[in-house]
């Protein structure tokens, strides 16, 4: 019943606030204790009620659009009149009215002031007028009794922290006419279990989720282009993200520490996630984007002397067990899932035409992998520490292996080079300890390098076309091997 009431009010077909009929006793979302709720709300006064029934002293008293003629408290009412129409609720209005329970808007005002009602520590429900167009800053923050909140259709922003540390607010409706929501809009709002997103947001601002702990998902609609830094930050409760079709950007460390995260689809329009965006994730990645395209910025020295990134990457930290890479993707750039310890499973599709160097170096949960069609090139260091890949699929499209490629893939067992291979760079298969067949299928030995076959199993064959075996024995760097070369029969 919630969640459809909820749809209704996106849809229009529902409406809360002080309307000259007053809110109807058959809305669900209306606390029954609220005195409030059958009382019309006039123009130029503002309703409330208090814990302990006598009248609230304003912080300002200044730029209402009217002045203050009387603020009284009868028959369990209090009563704000002023001697013209009320506008705008001024900076700190209500600030710290700690006893303050309810409070009625009327129709025409058009803006809420920053801090209006910071630290109304009692207040329980809001009722927040159409004619409002811009609610400021830091308006509700630290109201911890606030449950349930709707933003008006005409309302296009919500401003930095406005309900930011609101622990008992369950449940939101944002308008159809909200347009970006500010940096740590809902922060702290640890009780936040549901909330509607509407088409017309552009921007998630940083923190605006951060710490919502009993959020349990997200529909990020179309029309978000931006995610900013730590938006959903420590949601430990999200288990399903749906990121829409027209994202462009995903911030540092978005869904970092979401340690129920299952499921992410992250969609073919977002160029750019920031530093370890799914850190502390775990489950299935699917990823439609050319992201994987982009590649770290940031280098230092790894344990093997070469230049990697540093562990700021975008999966840093990630514990993602599944990757699938969909079918728009065509490449995949250097070290995009390097170190991804958990990652047991990865289906490439036949678009993609190159995979970077380091791409899935370090990624010591990884059993196996299948190469496709179209790629033509192993970059350096592509898989190594591969410590658990026990099959790889090279297909007949690869030209060169790169230099470490398969190093220190210590579960790899055998190996089939495909003909087509006319280079193969150093330590390819270094300390691959368990590799005990290599198939090299060309005729003409490929350009080898250095130790390209050290620290094998100490029972390592190497199998050749047997018309090339004396090819292979007197071949730079293959020689090295000649004890190991084996003729043998290729059927293709």
């Amino acid at each position: 019943m919630r969640k459809l009431f909820l749809l209704l009010v996106v849809m229009g077909l529902v409406a809360i606030g002080c309307t000259d009929n007053g809110v109807s006793d058959n809305n669900p979302e209306t606390p029954n204790n609220n005195p409030l709720s059958q009382i019309t709300c006039n123009p130029n006064e503002i309703l409330y009620t208090t814990k302990y029934g006598y009248p609230i002293e304003l912080n300002n008293t200044q730029g209402f659009g009217g002045n203050i003629v009387s603020n009284t408290y009868d028959n369990g009412i209090g009563r704000i009149t002023f001697d013209y129409d009320i506008i705008t609720i001024p900076d700190n209005a209500f600030k710290d009215c700690n006893s303050m329970t309810y409070i009625k808007l009327p129709d025409g005002i058009t803006h809420i002031g920053e801090y209006a009602f910071r630290g109304c520590l009692s207040l329980e429900t809001l009722y927040l007028p159409d004619s409002i167009a811009d609610i400021s800053d830091n308006v509700f923050q630290d109201c911890t009794s606030l449950v349930q909140v709707t933003i008006p259709d005409s309302v296009t922003k919500i401003g930095n922290y406005i309900f930011k540390n609101c622990t008992s607010l369950t449940t939101t409706t944002i308008g159809k006419g909200v347009t970006s929501i500010g940096n740590g809009a809902f922060s702290g709002c640890t009780s936040l279990a549901s909330i509607i997103i509407g088409d017309s947001v552009v921007n998630i601002g940083d923190y605006a989720f951060f710490q919502c702990a009993s959020l349990t998902s997200v529909i990020i609609p179309d029309g978000v282009t931006s995610i900013g830094k730590r938006a959903f930050s420590d949601c430990t409760a999200l288990a399903s993200v749906i990121i829409g079709d027209n994202v462009v950007n995903i911030g540092d460390y978005v869904f970092s520490q979401c340690t129920s995260l299952r499921s992410v689809i992250i969609p073919n329009s977002v160029t750019s996630i920031g530093d370890r965006a799914f850190n502390g994730c775990s489950g299935e990645l699917i990823i439609d984007s050319n992201i994987v395209n982009t590649s770290y910025t940031y280098y230092g020295d790894n344990v093997y002397g070469n230049d990697y990134p540093s562990l700021d990457g975008w999966l840093s930290g990630s514990k993602f067990t599944k990757l699938t890479i969909g079918h728009s993707v065509t490449s995949i750039g250097k070290y995009v899932f390097f170190n991804c310890a958990s990652l047991t499973s990865v289906i490439i599709p036949n678009n993609v035409t190159s995979i970077g160097r380091a791409a899935f170096s370090g990624c010591t949960s990884l059993i196996s992998v299948i190469i496709p069609d179209g790629v033509t090139s192993i970059e350096k260091e592509t898989f190594s520490g591969c410590t658990s890949l026990i099959r790889v699929t090279i297909p007949n499209s690869v030209t060169s292996i790169g230099e470490s490629a398969f190093l220190l893939c210590t579960s790899l067992t055998s190996i089939i080079i495909p003909n087509k291979v006319s280079k193969i760079g150093a330590s390819v298969f270094a300390s691959c300890t368990s590799l005990k067949d290599v198939y090299c299928k060309r005729i003409t030995p490929p350009r080898g390098d250095g130790v390209m076959f050290y620290n094998n199993a100490s029972d390592r064959k190497i199998y050749v076309p047997r018309a090339s075996v004396d090819a292979y024995k007197s071949a730079s760097y293959w020689s090295e091997y000649s004890s190991n070369i084996v003729g043998y029969d290729f059927n293709d």
